[in-house]
């Protein structure tokens, strides 16, 4: 699959209808966007610390600036996951509407066509002095600048059985494990089957 600014996926209400990956204001400038300084982004090298929606759109949105060939900068993104997950869509895993494959495309396929370098690894720590992010099997990345996107966790509330029970909605795994353990229920002997859903986004709705 091939992340282009108007064929990407399909939009949050999970409608077929393309969508752009990029914010709405890039999106309707009818002008070309203009690139930094070239004095300060000549030859630099650029290292993105997570590959989810802002570490992802950011280096694709750099990738398309209109760069002098001399000054296009080196762009890495590092992320511990080989997929990008469209959270929005995870429910239609559940609801077998699309494959895992479409919900969580692989990075080398969304940036085939781009000259983002994609380095699947876990960041260890960054060494600010010497501009280097420090990576798992003594992997290091230079930069000369830095954006860490790295996103968040699902916060396990402290409520007695919550963290032995419940199944948290965030990653590919969790769809999986949630869809495996509906079918379960499906077949068993239950006469009737209750889900509870805590919390109120965009997932609980679908």
């Amino acid at each position: 699959m091939k992340l282009k600014p108007e064929t990407v996926l399909t939009n949050e209400k999970g409608d077929r209808r393309p969508i752009t990956p990029f914010p709405r204001k890039l999106r309707h400038n009818k002008q070309k966007p203009k690139p930094p300084s070239t004095e300060s982004m000549s030859h630099s090298r650029i290292a993105i610390v997570g590959g989810g929606f802002a570490g992802l759109y950011t280096a694709l949105r750099l990738s398309q600036f209109p760069w002098e060939a001399t000054q296009c900068p080196d762009i890495t993104l590092i992320d511990r996951q080989d997929h990008f997950v469209f959270s929005p869509l995870l429910y239609e895993l559940i609801t077998e509407e699309m494959q895992p494959w479409e919900v969580a495309p692989r990075y080398v396929e969304l940036l085939q066509e781009s000259q983002i370098k994609f380095l699947q690894t876990q960041v260890e720590s960054v060494d600010v002095t010497a501009q280097k992010v420090l990576c798992a099997d003594d992997q290091t990345v230079d930069y000369d600048y830095l954006v860490i996107a790295a996103g968040g966790t699902t916060k396990i509330i402290d409520i007695p059985g919550l963290k032995e029970n419940a199944i948290p909605f965030k990653t590919l795994n969790d769809a999986l494990r949630l869809k495996e353990q509906l079918r379960r229920l499906e077949q068993s002997d239950l006469e009737k089957i209750r889900v509870a859903i805590v919390g109120g986004a965009i997932a609980a709705w679908n």
